[in-house]
């Protein structure tokens, strides 16, 4: 299942996060947005439980992640 995690991440950590999570497994992608949730990472889990493993062991567990939000991608085209 394809998924894009939301992370709001206290500014002055964006870097360590991102180092951080880019070596984490099912990452295949790592934006910096401007908005409250200031990354944005694209993410292939096999199913919920391994989403929920991967955010709440994983992503939640870095220093400086204040809030997490996902969206399930339905639908899509890759170019």
């Amino acid at each position: 299942m394809s998924v894009l995690a939301l992370i709001e991440i206290r500014t002055e950590d964006v870097q360590q996060v991102k180092e951080q999570v880019m070596e984490i497994e099912y990452v295949l992608a790592f934006y910096e947005l401007v908005s409250k949730f200031n990354v944005a990472i694209m993410v292939e889990v096999e199913n919920q439980q391994a989403l929920f493993e991967f955010l709440a062991l994983k992503v939640r567990t870095i220093p400086g992640v204040k809030e997490t939000k996902t969206h399930l991608i339905q639908d899509g085209i890759s170019i």
